[in-house]
């Protein structure tokens, strides 16, 4: 448990040691953070118990994009 392999894959080998980008081009390795940080915000907040699921909805979009542009 816990090694590598090292050896040779024949024709997989260039494959193994090169992994191909993902394929969604608008993939954001940042989204899933984001995520977990705007929804933990509300939470703090008390946003959820206060206002309706339609708020919400927005707010959480709102605080998202703001992440987002400020690249986090």
């Amino acid at each position: 448990m816990g090694k590598t392999y090292t050896g040779y894959l024949g024709g997989f080998d260039h494959a193994w040691k090169n992994p191909p980008a993902p394929f969604n081009s608008d993939f954001d390795p940042k989204a899933k953070d984001r995520f977990e940080a705007v929804t933990d915000s509300m939470e703090r907040d008390g946003y959820y118990a206060d206002h309706t699921r339609e708020e919400c909805k927005a707010e959480w979009r709102r605080r998202y994009e703001h992440l987002k542009a400020e690249g986090q």
